[in-house]
């Protein structure tokens, strides 16, 4: 069972043809939470992915954490210990 399709070339030629599927895999894979970012590492991200000025991070910051989204954003921790309860602490 083939879907057909047309394919333009650069040259504006159109190629006729057929494709199947041989071969389906499955492949689980998993991503670790990123690290936590200090109020410097937090500025600085948001500013060179974002385009966000300092005062703009802070104010969006204190915001997220005003409504309970994030935990303290005026910080210099970045590790914590192995039995630190995030969820509780962001609850």
């Amino acid at each position: 069972m083939g879907a057909r399709k047309n394919v333009r070339r650069g040259s504006g030629e159109v190629i006729s043809g057929e494709d199947q599927i041989t071969d389906v895999s499955k492949k689980e894979a998993r991503k670790e939470r990123p690290c936590a970012l200090n109020t410097v590492e937090l500025m600085r991200v948001a500013s060179s992915s974002l385009g966000m000025s300092p005062s703009t991070t802070m104010h969006v910051a204190e915001a997220l954490y005003t409504q309970g989204y994030i935990s303290y954003p005026r910080t210099e921790t970045t590790q914590y210990p192995a039995n630190f309860d995030l969820s509780g602490t962001l609850k």
